[in-house]
C-alpha cells in the first residue's frame, strides 16, 4: 500500500492512507522539558528519568483519549458533554460555569504564581509551579465535568479508545556529562544528566460520525480551524489553551523538579535555624 506523506509542522507528519483516512505521526521532543530542566541545576540522572517515564506511562492512554478529540476541540473537553448539550450554545453554558470557577481559583493565586500560569498558557514560559497547578486544576476541571456524562460519553469514549491502534507512546531520551570510572556505577548512571526527550504516537482518525457529533456541540472559540485571538484571562481564551497542559512526561517532571525544590527550600529554612544555634553553641563553649 502507498502512502503519501505530507508535512504539517517541523516535527509532525500526516500520512494518508488510499483511503484518505488521516493518521497523524507525532514524533517530536516532548514540550518545556528544556526550559523545566533550568530550574533543576543538579540534574535529571538516568535513575531519575527512569522512574519518571514509569510512572508518565501510567497516564499515557487518557493523554492518547484528549489528543484524539483535541483534533477537533482545542480543550478536550467537549466530548464530556455529549449527554447534555445538543447545540454549541448548550455546551458553552456548562463550560462558562465551570471556567469561570477555574479562573477564580487561578485569580485567587499569589501574584507571582498566576503570571507563572498565564505566561505559560499565553506565551509557552513554563515554570514547574505554574505546571503543576495547571495539571490539578486539569484534574478539577474533569473531575467537575464527569456529573455530566452518561450513554453518549461512554459510545464515544468507547469508539474513540477503540480506534487508538498503538496506544503507548515510544520515548527517546538524551543525556550527556562525564564520563564515570567508579566501578560500583553502571551506564554512567548518577553521571550524565538528561538533555531533552523525543516522543513518539500516534493519533488515530475518528469516524465521521463521532468527529461530526463532537464538532455539532463544539462552540466556535475552541474549533480547532478557529485562529481568532482571545485574551489568556477571558473564559474562551483561558479554554483554548488549558488544554496543552497534561503530558504525562511533563507532569511527572515538573513534580519531580518541585519536590526537590521545597526540599531545598526546606533545607535552607532549617540551615538558617541552625546557624544562630551553632554559634551561640560554640560562643558557650
Amino acid at each position: 500500500m502507498k502512502c503519501a506523506i505530507l508535512s504539517i509542522s517541523m516535527s509532525r507528519q500526516e500520512i494518508t492512507s488510499s483511503a484518505e483516512t488521516p493518521i497523524y505521526w507525532v514524533s517530536q521532543r516532548v514540550p518545556y522539558v528544556e526550559d523545566l530542566l533550568t530550574f533543576s541545576p543538579k540534574g535529571i540522572t538516568k535513575n531519575d528519568y527512569q522512574q519518571l517515564i514509569a510512572r508518565a506511562q501510567k497516564h499515557v492512554p487518557s493523554f492518547l483519549f484528549t489528543q484524539t478529540t483535541r483534533r477537533i476541540d482545542r480543550s478536550g473537553l467537549i466530548v464530556n458533554l455529549a449527554d447534555v448539550a445538543k447545540t454549541p450554545s448548550e455546551a458553552s453554558v456548562y463550560l462558562t460555569i465551570i471556567m469561570t470557577k477555574s479562573l477564580r481559583r487561578v485569580h485567587a493565586l499569589d501574584k507571582d504564581t498566576r503570571t507563572q500560569v498565564f505566561n505559560l498558557l499565553a506565551e509557552n514560559k513554563p515554570t514547574p509551579d505554574a505546571l503543576c497547578f495547571l495539571d490539578q486544576e486539569m484534574n478539577t476541571i474533569t473531575e467537575s465535568l464527569k456529573k455530566y456524562r452518561g450513554i453518549q460519553y461512554a459510545k464515544l469514549r468507547q469508539s474513540i479508545v477503540g480506534k487508538i491502534q498503538n496506544p503507548d507512546i515510544k520515548y527517546i531520551s538524551n543525556f550527556n556529562g562525564p564520563a564515570t570510572y567508579d566501578l560500583e556505577l553502571t551506564d554512567d548512571v548518577n553521571t550524565k544528566q538528561l538533555t531533552y526527550i523525543q516522543e513518539q504516537y500516534s493519533i488515530d482518525p475518528l469516524p465521521q460520525v463521532i468527529n461530526q457529533q463532537i464538532k455539532s456541540i463544539t462552540p466556535d472559540f475552541l474549533l480547532r480551524e478557529n485562529t481568532d485571538s482571545y485574551s489568556i484571562d477571558t473564559i474562551p481564551g483561558f479554554a483554548r489553551e488549558i488544554g496543552k497542559v497534561g503530558n504525562p512526561a511533563v507532569r511527572e517532571l515538573a513534580l519531580l523538579i518541585r519536590s526537590w525544590e521545597k526540599i531545598n527550600q526546606y533545607d535552607t529554612i532549617m540551615q538558617q535555624k541552625l546557624d544562630p544555634l551553632a554559634d551561640h553553641i560554640r560562643d558557650r563553649a
